[in-house]
């Protein structure tokens, strides 16, 4: 179990890095991405959600694990 800050809202939210980079459900795997919640995952578009997927499967969590915020588009 780890604490990081949520890349969006910066609220601090638990995650599990073993289950949760391996989970279909697409909660967890937010969680792993570095997003607290769905609300803060719905924000992205569908092409910033993939774009975000597409990093994780090179790079694992390093955007989470740097905190790297995201900054949303209005």
């Amino acid at each position: 179990m780890e604490y990081h800050k949520c890349r969006v809202c910066n609220n601090t939210y638990e995650t599990h890095t073993v289950n949760d980079s391996k989970s279909r459900h697409p909660l967890s795997y937010a969680r792993y991405l570095g997003f607290c919640n769905s609300d803060c995952w719905g924000m992205l578009t569908r092409k910033e959600q993939s774009v975000e997927h597409l990093f994780a499967y090179v790079y694992g969590d390093t955007r989470k694990r740097n905190n790297l915020k995201y900054i949303i588009k209005s």
